[in-house]
């Protein structure tokens, strides 16, 4: 009975094992593209939230949705260059 392995990490030392990864560069870009919007947002709001009636809400609800998003594309990222399993 053949041991088989479902990390990369462990198949790599295994002689004969032929799984490779791929990685998905359109997840990464589109991630990459997520973040600098989020960070853009974010900072467009910085001179938007002084004029505000409560800038310190203002600020809280800004930093939750550009964090949220900011958060989600960093998982793209790094989904899309861990890249999935591909068997030769």
């Amino acid at each position: 009975m053949k041991l088989r392995t479902r990390t990369l990490s462990a198949s790599l030392f295994i002689p004969g094992n032929t799984h490779m990864r791929q990685r998905n560069m359109r997840v990464v870009i589109v991630g990459a593209i997520l973040l600098l919007m989020a960070v853009a947002f974010f900072l467009l709001m910085l001179s938007v939230a002084t004029r505000s009636n409560d800038p310190a809400e203002m600020f809280r609800t800004v930093g939750s949705a550009s964090g949220v998003v900011g958060g989600l594309a960093l998982m793209m990222i790094a989904g899309g260059l861990r890249g999935k399993r591909v068997d030769h």
